[in-house]
């Protein structure tokens, strides 16, 4: 690790105690640096299916009554859990002007698109803010603020409204380059409503072929003797019987015993 990076991960540290002690209920920022704040949201081996959470980043200006009120609406329950399960939440203090001075280094040079947008807002009260950000297409850009006070019915609102698609499993899960690679494997295999009956009826007739074939000769013979008797039942003792006498060793148990018979039943018949 970097010295930046160590000196980052003691700030973290710092405000995460501070942040904590004057919010118990509120235990959800995120302990390390930026850059592992931005890998917890988006690891670069993760695979297409993978579910992947959004950055929420925190800003505040002292522990004013301003913070008290924001903070509220973030601690109640269905905000805790809306947010523990679809947000990575990392935070900052720019109450030191120089803390202030090193989070929009931060924000410009990890961020993305995001930062260029966010690092002039910066500039503004009032405080705290958060800023959503997502990461579609490579890209980190920003979502959605929030730095007014508002309801916490207001904020939950807002918050489902921006997680919602990707629950429900929305297209911005994959990237513009998934989606040309998987038209253009589909699009050869792709068949009309007439290609799929056809391919149908020859799978059948070609089932119905090999049933055919797989037919015993016994079977087929024994069929045209009933056919000839004009019935079934116990005229099926009208087949010859000696086709039988050659399956007798593959027959076991009772039934082993009634075919050694076979030779003498044929005298019995008319």
């Amino acid at each position: 690790m970097s010295k930046e990076d160590t000196a980052q991960a003691q700030i973290v540290h710092e405000f995460v105690m501070s942040f904590n002690r004057a919010v118990p209920d509120f235990p959800l920022m995120f302990r390390g640096t930026l850059d592992k704040a931005i890998s917890a949201c988006w690891p670069k081996n993760a695979k297409l299916g993978d579910r992947r959470r959004m950055l929420a980043l925190y800003v505040q200006k002292g522990f004013d009554e301003g913070f008290r009120k924001f903070v509220e609406c973030l601690s109640s329950p269905r905000m805790k859990m809306i947010l523990m399960e679809s947000f990575v939440v990392w935070g900052w203090d720019v109450e030191d002007p120089e803390r202030f001075t090193d989070l929009m280094a931060l924000v410009i040079e990890k961020l993305d698109e995001a930062g260029k947008e966010i690092a002039p807002e910066l500039k503004n009260n009032p405080f705290p803010k958060m800023y959503l950000m997502d990461k579609p297409h490579d890209v980190i850009t920003l979502t959605h603020k929030i730095s007014e006070l508002p309801s916490e019915d207001q904020m939950f609102l807002e918050l489902e409204a921006i997680i919602r698609p990707k629950i429900t499993g929305s297209v911005d899960k994959l990237q513009p380059m998934d989606f040309r690679e998987k038209r253009k494997s589909t699009s050869t295999q792709k068949e009309t409503l007439g290609d799929r009956i056809e391919r149908r009826a020859s799978i059948i007739a070609e089932h119905q072929k090999g049933a055919e074939a797989a037919k015993r000769p016994d079977e087929r013979a024994g069929g045209a003797v009933r056919a000839a008797a004009g019935g079934t039942g116990r005229h099926r003792l009208q087949v010859p019987l000696q086709q039988h006498v050659s399956r007798a060793p593959l027959l076991r148990g009772r039934h082993r015993r009634w075919s050694r018979q076979l030779p003498h039943i044929h005298r019995l018949l008319p």
